[in-house]
């Protein structure tokens, strides 16, 4: 559901700012992107600055990223976004002649001018596109944000809710949708998520749903996961350790992908490799795992504890698996059940934790 009337390249301005700040991920593919020889682990810090001076002109720079390295290289990159404006007359050049100037007179050791823009403008406007050094297409970003919900499981209901409207938003300006969008909703899809629930209710009603769940419009990030509200279902469990997720992860119904319920607790991954055998005695008996996916852009995931569950797919009839879902949601009640009644286990590794942490 669009809360925009339109997307304005102003929005776009404002979001890709927004995400270089707040995501390493993000910041490494685009530097990706632009430079083979960076190794993106040594990245340290950056900084994110909106419509700038430039050196050789009155112009402005939309946005400038710049990066530093444990090495001490430094790193720029020259933004321009374009939603569906005509280029002004010097206007690549300049952000061209702008990176030349960085880099000769050593303010960088490697600069790079980028046009950020959907592909159709990249295609309509080709020679002007090709004049930068670089392309990072709407489309890019908006995969960039959908595989953060598929894959990322240390996501809360609120980040998930704030990517899925960001996507939203690069929906309309990729397909210029303009006054007088109205949303298509697929009767199918419509309907999933309310059977769901119907479902959770009947089985498992201390499993309570989450806002995302009971959105009822068939976005992407309900093809993935049914998120439950974690912060009421545990109330019970002290705010230190309370899992911050709850879910039952369809995974599209691939096997590759996570199909199970689980649990997330907040940046304990990282001591997963360090602690598992103690933690994984503590789960003796059980049906739970543990994995924790650490990288140098998420350098303090959390800690997911899962049972594997039956695939489900979303774009399949409701009836069709009912069986499957009936399944995955009495794993749900039984992880919720469990973490209620082992919260002792649960403070001694938060302890653990604790230690590494002082």
């Amino acid at each position: 559901m669009p809360t925009f009337r339109y997307a304005s390249e102003r929005d776009v301005d404002v979001l890709i700012v927004e995400e270089l700040i707040a995501s390493r991920s993000l910041v490494e593919a685009v530097l990706t992107a632009a430079f083979d020889q960076i190794d993106m682990s040594k990245i340290s810090n950056w900084d994110v600055k909106h419509s700038t001076s430039r050196l050789l002109s009155r112009r402005e720079i939309d946005i400038r990223l710049i990066a530093s390295t444990t090495e001490g290289k430094r790193v720029c990159i020259l933004i321009e976004n374009k939603l569906d404006e005509s280029e002004q007359p010097g206007q690549a050049e300049s952000y061209r002649a702008e990176s030349a100037e960085l880099a000769a007179n050593h303010s960088f050791d490697f600069v790079k001018s980028c046009l950020v823009c959907p592909e159709s403008y990249s295609e309509k406007s080709f020679t002007f596109a090709r004049k930068f050094d670089f392309l990072f297409s709407y489309e890019a970003l908006k995969s960039h944000l959908q595989k953060r919900i598929d894959e990322d499981l240390a996501l809360d209901e609120e980040l998930v809710g704030r990517l899925a409207h960001r996507i939203s938003l690069l929906d309309q300006a990729i397909e210029k949708r303009r006054r007088g969008y109205t949303q298509i909703v697929l009767p199918k899809k419509a309907t999933f998520n309310s059977k769901y629930i119907a479902l959770l209710n009947s089985l498992a009603p201390l499993c309570l749903p989450g806002n995302q769940m009971r959105r009822s419009d068939g976005t992407p990030a309900e093809s993935v996961s049914m998120l439950f509200d974690a912060q009421s279902t545990f109330r019970e469990v002290p705010v230190r350790f309370r899992p911050r997720r709850f879910a039952h992860e369809f995974g599209r119904g691939q096997e590759h992908r996570a199909n199970y319920v689980a649990v997330t607790f907040s940046k304990w991954g990282r001591f997963l490799r360090q602690f598992r055998s103690e933690f994984e005695e503590d789960l003796a008996g059980t049906p739970y795992k543990l994995s924790a996916r650490v990288t140098s852009s998420r350098p303090n995931p959390g800690l997911v504890l899962f049972e594997a569950t039956k695939l489900i797919d979303y774009d399949v009839s409701f009836e069709q698996q009912q069986d499957d879902i009936v399944s995955g949601i009495l794993k749900a009640e039984n992880l919720r059940h469990w973490i209620l009644q082992n919260l002792g286990i649960l403070s001694k590794w938060d302890a653990i934790v604790s230690r590494q942490d002082a």
